[in-house]
């Protein structure tokens, strides 16, 4: 192997897998260099020395053959790649892929699009070529030549042709199982988010806690030699059995064979479903208990007769209005949130002035999260510390197995989910979360003489 041909052949294959390969050819090279000068000097060859000259040339070819599989590389195209040939008619692999490396690394960044090769077996080797489908039309696409011709529903002038369905009806079902799944949209456990959550242990047999009551007498100035003012404190321990939110849904056998999938996707969505349906049950929990709004006197700073009037009240008013019943009621405790439907959220987010432009909210609102979300009430408001309101969680979510009623018999089984939990808000905490209860109630409250 020259130079030139050495350098073309390691660019094909690389560095290493060509040295090798020339290797062998030298070593064949010297041993039939050898076998012609003892020739020349005896006049001819022995059979012991052709032998050994052939065995060691079979050997030189496997080991270079199996340089060229390594590279995906046939040995005739090697001889034609050595010979700078790059027409050669069977394509290795590496060669392949390498030779449409930009293509191929096009696809990967864009993450779309395909290259498609086709993989065959000529002579013992593989052989991998691209393969061009721009060119093919879809069948729709592709205009039927002129003359007869069959159809679905006709050949010629007195063939009728026809296919006929005899599934059955669960068949076709079935024939969907292993399809793509598309869900309903769901909503998230938000109210969670915004309340105090614990978890306790499922050894707790009831809920438990204390609330401070009103405290008897304060502290007070005295003179010399004169009785110390006394104080009393007064809890009062409440407790409350455990709520349980439960679930049972029941398969047959065969549906957990032949839609596995679907069982797999509907035990998923049943956790999901227990954690929202929870969600949704404590929402107006949290509305019940909530004080309502009763400081409009207050907020005005005197009645509307008296001159005390809020001009172009809005609805940045009304949040503002609730935010300062609360924290006045709390001696400042931080209202975190101001709860609403996603509609109001949206309108309040485009509160605009009689020129056209947006209204910011005010620098006193600035730390109050706005929260929207479907579950509230269309013009509902609640305001304060959501953090205030105690959601305790027993343990996590059990889920058993078994068989109900004739199941077994019926070739069924059921999956039932409990949850226990309890959820309260004490009653002094309650003056920090103060609700609307909707917005236009708010502002009629702000504007309405009182």
């Amino acid at each position: 192997m020259t130079a030139d041909e050495k350098k073309a052949l390691a660019e094909q294959i690389g560095k290493e897998a060509a040295e090798k390969i020339d290797a062998k050819f030298i070593e064949v090279k010297t041993e039939a260099e050898k076998i012609a000068r003892e020739a020349a000097a005896n006049g001819g060859i022995s059979k012991e020395a052709f032998e050994a000259f052939q065995k060691k040339s079979d050997e030189a070819v496997e080991a270079i053959k199996e340089q060229c599989n390594k590279q995906g590389l046939s040995i005739a195209e090697l001889l034609e790649k050595s010979n700078g040939n790059d027409n050669a008619k069977t394509q290795g692999i590496a060669q392949v892929l390498k030779a449409h490396e930009e293509e191929l690394r096009q696809i990967y960044k864009s993450r779309s699009g395909s290259k498609e090769f086709l993989l065959t077996v000529k002579n013992g080797q593989l052989d991998m070529r691209p393969i061009d489908t721009s060119s093919v039309k879809n069948m729709e696409e592709v205009s039927k030549a002129a003359g007869v011709h069959g159809t679905i529903d006709g050949l010629g002038a007195s063939v009728t042709s026809s296919i006929a369905e005899s599934l059955a009806a669960s068949t076709r079902v079935r024939m969907g199982a292993d399809a793509g799944i598309y869900g309903l949209y769901r909503n998230t456990p938000w109210v969670f988010q915004l309340c105090s959550m614990q978890t306790v242990g499922i050894e707790n047999l009831f809920a438990v806690w204390l609330e401070e009551q009103a405290k008897q007498g304060s502290s007070a100035d005295r003179t010399e030699g004169a009785t110390r003012s006394q104080a009393q404190y007064a809890y009062t321990i409440k407790t409350e059995p455990w709520k349980i939110r439960s679930l049972l849904v029941s398969f047959t056998d065969q549906f957990a064979l032949d839609f596995r999938r679907l069982e797999d996707d509907i035990m998923m969505k049943t956790g999901t479903d227990m954690v929202n349906d929870l969600n949704t049950a404590i929402l107006p929990n949290i509305l019940s208990v909530a004080t309502a709004y009763n400081t409009a006197t207050n907020y005005r700073g005197g009645a509307i007769s008296a001159g005390n009037v809020i001009a172009n009240c809005n609805d940045y008013h009304v949040i503002s209005a609730l935010k300062a019943q609360a924290n006045s009621a709390t001696f400042g405790a931080a209202t975190n949130a101001a709860v609403m439907s996603t509609y109001k959220y949206e309108r309040i987010g485009t509160l605009s002035d009689t020129t056209g432009n947006f209204i910011q909210p005010p620098a006193s609102l600035a730390n109050v999260t706005y929260v929207n979300n479907p579950g509230m009430g269309t013009d509902d408001i609640l305001v304060g510390d959501m953090k205030a309101y105690n959601i305790l969680m027993r343990g996590g979510l059990i889920v058993r197995i078994g068989f109900n009623g004739n199941d077994f018999g019926d070739g069924k089984f059921s999956v039932v989910m409990d949850q226990y939990y309890m959820d309260y808000c004490p009653v002094p905490k309650r003056a920090g979360i103060v609700k609307g209860t909707t917005f236009a109630s708010v502002k009629t409250a702000l504007t309405a003489t009182s």
